[in-house]
């Protein structure tokens, strides 16, 4: 979690509860505040912990929270299995292009694993530049996710 870049990745448990998603949310939006961030967005898939019921509950605890008072909290919702909107994927793309094309089938797993590992602490995958414009071609594309 990396606080001071503006962007923190928190993966639940397969069957995560409500409560855990707002008490997580609610500390993110904390320490967001913390910093001075009066403007938080948090980018969700469509898992049911995310929907409306924990929204109210997370405003409600936000509500009770002076520190919280003054920070807007906006939610972006990735379609159902939507890959062109997940920069993951653009990433996982560039690995296997730089690491993985081209092989021989024949070609032990470690020895693929080990060649990953290799390409990955030579230099970053991407250059910040590349990451800006891979998240405006995602904002750029229709909402239904096809091109």
């Amino acid at each position: 979690m990396e606080l001071g870049s503006g962007q923190t990745t928190v993966d639940f448990q397969a069957q995560a509860k409500t409560g855990n998603a707002v008490f997580v949310i609610a500390l993110l939006v904390l320490r967001y505040a913390q910093q001075g961030f009066r403007q938080i967005t948090f980018i969700l898939d469509n898992a049911r912990i995310h929907g409306d019921e924990m929204k109210d509950a997370l405003a409600e605890l936000l509500a009770e929270i002076a520190l919280a008072q003054g920070v807007t909290v906006s939610f972006l919702h990735t379609p159902v299995y939507s890959p062109k909107f997940n920069p993951a994927e653009y990433l996982i793309h560039r690995v296997r292009q730089q690491s993985l094309y081209h092989l021989p089938a024949s070609m032990p797993l470690n020895d693929r694993a080990e060649r990953i590992r290799r390409h990955l602490a030579q230099a970053p995958l991407q250059n910040p530049q590349q990451i800006n414009n891979i998240l405006k071609h995602i904002y750029g594309l229709p909402k239904s996710g096809r091109l």
